[in-house]
C-alpha cells in the first residue's frame, strides 16, 4: 500500500496557487499525480492484461477520494490526453498525449506511451 505525503503551503503562498502538491511514496519513490495515473495503468496493461481503461479504473487503482479525484486527478488525466479536452492540465512534456481516447470513457496508450510506461 502506498504512504501519502502531503506538502501544505505556508506564508503568504495560498493552497489555491500552489495547487497542493500531493506526492505519494512507493518503494521510496515520490511520485507526482502524472506518475500515478501511469503507474495505475502500467498495472491495468501488463498485471491485468487490460488493453483498455476507464478512468474509474485508474480512480479504484490509486485510490483517492472523491473531492481529491475530481480537483487533481482528473485534469491531470486529461493533460495526458492526445486530444487535451477543455480544462487540460500542464502535465509536462513526458506525460502529454500519451493516452488516446478509442470511445466514450475508454481509452488505449498511444505509441509513445508503450514506451514510456515501461518506467513504470
Amino acid at each position: 500500500m502506498w504512504s501519502l505525503l502531503m506538502i501544505e503551503a505556508s506564508g503568504s503562498q495560498s493552497p489555491q496557487s500552489l495547487g497542493f502538491l500531493k506526492l505519494k511514496i512507493n518503494w521510496g519513490i515520490m511520485m507526482t499525480q502524472a506518475e500515478e495515473i501511469l503507474q495505475a495503468v502500467s498495472i491495468l496493461i501488463k498485471e491485468k492484461g487490460r488493453k483498455t481503461f476507464t478512468r474509474l479504473d485508474i480512480r479504484r487503482q490509486i485510490n483517492p477520494d472523491k473531492k481529491r479525484w475530481e480537483n487533481n486527478y482528473s485534469p491531470t488525466f486529461q493533460g495526458m490526453r492526445d486530444d487535451g479536452p477543455g480544462g487540460a492540465r500542464n502535465v509536462g512534456k513526458e506525460f502529454r498525449g500519451i493516452f488516446q481516447q478509442v470511445k466514450h470513457s475508454v481509452h488505449t496508450l498511444t505509441e509513445y506511451d508503450k514506451e514510456v510506461i515501461e518506467k513504470y
